[in-house]
């Protein structure tokens, strides 16, 4: 894939590693793969589910997008510019057009400061120079948190509360992409819904492109246009929202089968839902095998198939803006 200037963002053939507990030798530690060769698009206004179990690497991707690390290999382009080579001090000027929401919010704001200092810096950093007392104002009553917050410190509000003043802050700068990672975990329900529907607010009012990662398939199905699944930090299957119960990666039917409300829909197929290993492994990684077959019912099925031993899948075309990334994504399982 190659930097596509009509894309808000193209990732090409993003890698990362981190040292284990294993060690590799006397004197150095194993490296693991959080991600590896991971190519993604986003288009201008898009809205993307990022999904995958715990340590699939959503958070590492998202991590490596916004320039909080750097990846081992691989480029991004925000805006036609190559960004994985600028230094911090050269990206600066780009930052209020890319940003990013966590699950713990609460670190990302500063805990030495009240609320209305943090709001007020972060509206002159938007533009603002007028009115901003009633600004902030204003938008503590759109994110639906009291005036009164804007006296306190961070730590004196809650973890739901601190989102939404991370969402206040972003919607003050209104970037052009926000890369959202976990934003609506251990919400309760109508936390969670408003916060959903703070995020539309920001697309179709200021047309922001949004990355959102999560578990949470129910909160995610009428609000994204498209899913990206990660499994053991590559990127196995592309496709749009409306053909998730016609996935074609076993590991996408495992995720959408551990949804209750999906399952009147999902009849590609029966495949068992399996948790002999309830972690991501793979088989000898050195051998270049399938990252999922030792978890795939369908390489089990099959009699255990050479080439998911041998050969990683690479990601290819099955249907209308429908990517995945297995050997055998033409198959189903009766």
């Amino acid at each position: 894939m190659n930097a596509d200037n009509e894309m808000i963002l193209s990732a090409e053939n993003l890698s990362r590693t981190f040292a284990s507990s294993e060690r590799k030798g006397f004197f150095s530690k194993k490296r693991v793969f959080a991600l590896k060769n991971v190519s993604l698009q986003i288009a201008p206004g898009e809205k993307i589910g990022l999904i995958g179990r715990s340590g699939s690497g959503k958070s590492t991707l998202i991590r490596c997008l916004a320039k909080l690390i750097e990846p081992d290999d691989g480029k991004i382009y925000f805006k036609g510019q190559e960004i994985s080579t600028m230094s911090p001090g050269q990206f600066r000027p780009m930052r209020k057009q890319l940003q990013v929401i966590f699950q713990n919010n609460y670190s990302a704001l500063n805990p030495g400061m009240r609320i209305r200092d943090m709001l007020r810096e972060t509206a002159r950093f938007g533009g603002f120079v007028e009115n901003i007392e009633t600004l902030l104002k204003a938008q503590m009553n759109k994110v639906s948190l009291s005036e009164t917050l804007l006296n306190r410190f961070p730590r004196e509000l809650s973890g739901g509360e601190c989102r939404r003043i991370g969402v206040a802050m972003v919607d003050l700068i209104g970037p052009e992409l926000l890369l959202a990672d976990e934003p609506v975990t251990a919400l309760d329900y109508i936390n969670k819904w408003e916060m959903l529907s703070l995020f539309r607010k920001l697309n179709t009012e200021k047309g922001t492109a949004l990355l959102f990662a999560t578990h949470d398939l129910e909160a995610m199905i009428d609000f994204v246009g498209r899913v990206v699944v990660l499994f053991g930090g590559h990127l196995v299957e592309d496709l749009p929202i409306e053909l998730l119960w016609e996935a074609r990666h076993p590991h996408t039917v495992e995720l959408v089968r551990y949804h209750g409300f999906l399952k009147d829909k999902f009849t590609e197929t029966v495949l068992l839902s399996y948790n002999s290993e309830n972690k991501e492994s793979s088989l000898d990684s050195a051998a270049g095998g399938c990252i999922f077959a030792r978890q795939c019912q369908r390489f089990r099925v099959m009699d255990f198939p050479s080439v998911c031993i041998e050969k990683q899948p690479e990601l290819i075309k099955s249907g209308e803006r429908h990517w995945v990334a297995c050997h055998f994504g033409d198959k189903v399982i009766e």
